[in-house]
């Protein structure tokens, strides 16, 4: 019985001293995971509008790269482009009673996509292309990457700035998205990016609305007080690095979120045209001086062509 006993003092006092040492790396282990499970991280989306799919000479998508670039918790961003049935198919309608995007066009701006989403992969980047409202895709893939009632990533939101009505309207909804996904942080960055001139440049009190009404006196004021900037390069492939955090792999691989994904793309039927209309406008005009092809890749052969190799200026 002494035996037995002291074999159980042994036994309980060495339990006792294993519980002792243990406890303080069990706590740090506990804190680390539970700060890791809690850290917070931005989420850096480019959202392409109509006007600005190109690489090159591209100021919000060099925004958006320098604000996840400035962030040590990004690991890269997420460019995406959404096909708005407000603008596309034949039932987005202006308030005359005509097609706000025509078959024809609506083709120039599906191979716009189209080269841009080649020239972002052959950089080992990516582009998500959706059909829907801009602020109904990034509420679909915020709710998927981030679905829980504590949120674990911040959206900030860079895109092209707008001046019509329409694209206005589009940017609060977007931003109120952001807002709403993290009331604190999230938000959306509209970069000016569709003149030559930038607009804090101008010569002229009260900058745009102080313009004179006609062409000469604003060029003769600009040409002596202003210098047209040097565009801007593209990106490098580490600058366009593509989103790695698993729950955003998951929600724009395709079939994650309906009618989105990173290899996703409608064709014109799907964007709510005819098989008459898509017939048409996939087929030359013989009336046409030369055949337009959409696309940045197709822009700027062509500016060397007539620029440079042809010199018709």
């Amino acid at each position: 019985p002494i035996e037995t006993m002291s074999s159980s003092v042994l036994l309980a006092a060495a339990f006792t001293v294993l519980l002792i040492v243990s406890s303080p790396m069990m706590s740090r282990v506990s804190a680390l995971s539970t700060s890791a499970s809690s850290k917070v991280r931005p989420l850096h989306v480019h959202l392409f509008r109509q006007m600005d799919l190109r690489l090159h000479d591209n100021p919000s998508l060099c925004a958006s790269i320098d604000a996840a670039t400035k962030s040590a918790a990004a690991t890269g961003i997420v460019p995406i482009f959404c096909f708005d049935p407000r603008i596309f198919g034949n039932d987005a309608l202006s308030e005359f009673g005509n097609l706000k995007c025509g078959p024809r066009r609506a083709q120039f701006v599906l191979e716009s996509v189209a080269d841009l989403r080649a020239n972002l992969e052959k950089q080992g980047s990516g582009l998500v292309v959706a059909h829907g409202k801009p602020e109904d895709v990034l509420q679909a893939l915020l709710q998927k990457i981030d679905p829980g009632p504590s949120k674990a990533f911040v959206p900030k939101i860079t895109c092209q700035m707008e001046v019509a009505s329409e694209e206005i309207e589009v940017e609060k909804a977007v931003r109120a998205v952001a807002k709403s996904h993290s009331p604190q942080a999230g938000a959306l960055n509209a970069v000016w990016g569709s003149t030559l001139y930038d607009p804090a440049d101008l010569p002229f009190n009260d900058g745009v609305f102080g313009m004179p009404d006609t062409f000469t006196p604003f060029r003769n004021k600009v040409e002596k007080n202003c210098e047209i900037g040097n565009p801007l390069p593209a990106p490098s492939d580490a600058e366009l690095k593509l989103c790695t955090d698993w729950e955003v792999v998951d929600a724009i691989t395709d079939g994650s979120v309906d009618k989105c994904g990173l290899k996703y793309v409608p064709t014109l039927e799907e964007l709510g045209y005819t098989a008459e209309q898509a017939k048409t406008a996939t087929t030359h005009d013989e009336r046409g001086v030369m055949e337009f092809k959409g696309g940045e890749t197709a822009a700027l052969a062509r500016v060397k062509d007539y620029i440079w190799d042809k010199d018709q200026l």
